[in-house]
């Protein structure tokens, strides 16, 4: 059974649908009607190599628009490196999508030694966009760049914060890059 939410909808978001899954299958079919999409925000969480791989933290949230997909890599986990689920690491290493993030160097690294799993990132704190004010997390970015207002910021260990934090990766991307240039 699908665990299909919608969030958001308030403090200037757009409703989000957010699907959060461990299942191949379900990754498959959520990521299909992106198929002619090029352009992502990802949002990862990888807890440190030293907490046992029952209590670690691993995800990735990938967003186009109001579609979030928060992919639980926790079942993946091993302790040797082994390609994800056939649908997701294909989506992920495909050269033509460009997955964009603040602060992805090192959860790229993260997935690359965990899950043999390279893809065509670009951390936007890394990114010269002259001019644009990327310091700070996700939501104080959005804040300034997307003119979004958080009184209380979500909390990224919930749903609800992880598809936000996605979703406003892509929108930050979306905005640097019509505002400054590809």
């Amino acid at each position: 059974q699908k665990d299909v939410r919608h969030v958001g909808g308030s403090r200037g978001l757009p409703s989000l649908e957010v699907l959060r899954t461990s299942s191949p299958a379900e990754a498959a079919a959520f990521l299909a009607p992106w198929s002619s999409a090029r352009e992502f925000g990802l949002f990862v969480q990888l807890a440190s190599d030293s907490a046992s791989r029952s209590q670690r933290v691993a995800l990735l949230a990938i967003s186009s628009g109001p579609r979030v997909m928060i992919f639980d890599l926790r079942p993946f986990l091993r302790r040797e490196p082994r390609p994800l689920a056939p649908a997701l690491a294909e989506f992920l290493g495909d050269e033509s999508r460009t997955l964009f993030g603040l602060g992805l160097l090192r959860p790229a690294a993260q997935l690359a030694k965990e899950f043999n799993v390279t893809m065509r990132s670009v951390d936007m704190r890394v990114r010269a966009w002259p001019g644009a004010d990327l310091d700070g997390g996700v939501f104080r970015v959005a804040e300034r760049l997307l003119g979004v207002s958080f009184p209380r910021r979500p909390s990224l260990r919930q749903l609800e914060g992880q598809a936000v934090a996605a979703h406003l990766q892509w929108a930050v991307a979306r905005h640097c890059v019509e505002a400054y240039g590809a």
